[in-house]
């Protein structure tokens, strides 16, 4: 059996805490939520661009802007649950945010998965492919290594009245 690595007490840094009470959401979460959802930002630029390509008759496009989105609906439910982590959050906020670990491993295991095929047909170019899936592969280790990641997840302000 594998010896657990100790878990650091970060809740005595006084950094490491909100205006609520609760723990911050690290830089490299924060980026990761926005890296996994990025299909979402992309899809309005894809199409923009397939506009102004034929417009200019360039053609289609090489792959269609919406086959990737399902990979970035995960991110979206936990970032609009970090934007909502208030007292005053309901309770669909909260069991997203409490389940935010597992739905972005889930998010990026559906990126490389759906990259895959991508890749084996050439339909991006295969440098922005390969950036894609290592920064979706890092994501993924991260989510599963840290340790501050489980303890962020786990904290939610507790409601008013309470």
């Amino acid at each position: 059996m594998r010896a657990m690595r100790p878990v650091p007490d970060i809740t005595r840094d006084p950094g490491a805490l909100d205006d609520e009470g609760t723990l911050r959401v690290p830089l490299p979460l924060a980026a990761l939520m926005v890296f996994e959802a990025r299909y979402l930002i992309m899809l309005p630029l894809a199409a923009l661009t397939d506009f102004l390509s034929r417009g200019a008759g360039m053609g289609a496009p090489v792959l269609p802007p919406w086959l990737l989105l399902p990979a970035s609906l995960p991110a979206l439910a936990v970032l609009v649950a970090w934007a909502r982590r208030r007292p005053r959050a309901g309770r669909l906020a909260r069991a997203a945010w409490a389940r935010g670990r597992g739905l972005l491993a889930g998010g990026a295991v559906l990126d490389l998965a759906l990259l895959a095929p991508v890749a084996a047909g050439g339909g991006l170019p295969g440098t922005l492919v390969i950036l894609m899936a290592l920064g979706s592969l890092y994501g993924l280790i991260y989510l599963l290594r840290s340790t501050r990641v489980p303890a962020v997840f786990a904290d939610f302000p507790e409601t008013e009245g309470r």
